[in-house]
């Protein structure tokens, strides 16, 4: 839906057909909001998109509120947490007969 950069080309789309054309029946000529316009709206916040893409990989710092409350874990607590998360892990596996152990090939 937007322009893309693929191997040093450029690949505009470009919506034709019935709904995307956007012409007035009785004049020929484009209405507001027709392919052209949709298509240049689309391109531009694809860029957009991708200007600002690396913010979601931004460094995260908590709010101090949250920090003052925080405490770290122990050991055990961190032991008991992870042998948790296996257990859930192997139930769900097991639910749905598959073993995670196996490599499983595409389809």
């Amino acid at each position: 839906m937007c322009e893309q950069h693929f191997a040093g080309r450029d690949i505009p789309v470009h919506f034709k057909g019935a709904g995307w054309t956007g012409q007035n029946e009785n004049t020929g000529y484009n209405k507001a909001g027709g392919s052209d316009e949709i298509n240049l709206k689309l391109q531009q916040q694809c860029k957009d998109r991708m200007d600002g893409g690396w913010k979601q990989y931004a460094r995260y710092t908590p709010p101090e509120k949250l920090l003052k409350t925080a405490r770290k874990l122990s050991d055990q607590e961190v032991a008991n947490k992870l042998d948790a998360s296996r257990k859930i892990s192997d139930q769900v596996y097991d639910n749905a007969k598959i073993n995670p152990y196996n490599k499983y090939k595409g389809q």
